[in-house]
């Protein structure tokens, strides 16, 4: 009958579904589901495994896994893992899923000197240290970057970074007589001010 109410259950709980007006043919026939949560809960999730692997190009040259999914702004993969969190390394996932976790603090570094290859048997743990000094072989190390991990000369940044308290200091080694000058974040300072020792106290 051409009025008849058209239904089915939802092929999730079992909810009777009824064809709504503004359905077509094609909308009824491939509307499986009575609501958003079925919709989910229905979804056929692939495993770990399923999303790494369906997501590579290997290089038999290399041996490199390259990551064909989405990446950040420095070309790692990234893989979501969480609902509604943020997405996590693709290389990591691989080394954790194949070999196993990785040792608190470490981070993973690439052999292969591939930011976007999976593959974890190019993957070691190590420490970041260990990476930066890596990246700076490898000549992967912006030179600004790279020079901000030296000591730092006199009043410039560097890793041994010469702040406004270390400026304080030098004026007082420098100039004596300005014993009025306070710095903190130092112990106490011993200066001689015409021929006279006197202590000057970080506040």
């Amino acid at each position: 009958m051409k009025n008849a109410i058209q239904s089915k259950k939802c092929a999730r709980c079992g909810t009777e579904i009824t064809k709504r007006p503004r359905d077509s043919l094609k909308q009824w026939n491939e509307r499986e589901f009575c609501s958003r949560s079925c919709i989910n809960k229905g979804r056929i999730v692939k495993s770990m495994l399923s999303r790494l692997m369906d997501n590579i190009e290997i290089i038999p040259e290399s041996g490199c896994w390259i990551w064909t999914g989405g990446t950040d702004g420095r070309g790692y993969g990234s893989i979501a893992t969480t609902f509604g969190a943020s997405p996590s390394k693709a290389h990591r996932e691989s080394y954790e899923f194949f070999v196993g976790g990785i040792p608190e603090g470490m981070v993973l570094r690439h052999k292969c000197d591939i930011p976007c290859c999976i593959n974890p048997n190019h993957l070691e743990p190590g420490s970041q240290k260990e990476n930066v000094h890596d990246m700076v072989a490898r000549g992967r190390m912006n030179p600004i970057s790279f020079r901000n991990l030296r000591p730092g000369k006199p009043l410039h940044h560097g890793a041994s970074i010469l702040s406004i308290i270390e400026k304080k200091r030098r004026i007082i080694e420098q100039h004596p007589i300005l014993s009025s000058i306070r710095f903190k974040g130092t112990p106490t300072r011993t200066v001689v001010i015409d021929g006279v020792k006197q202590v000057i106290k970080g506040e």
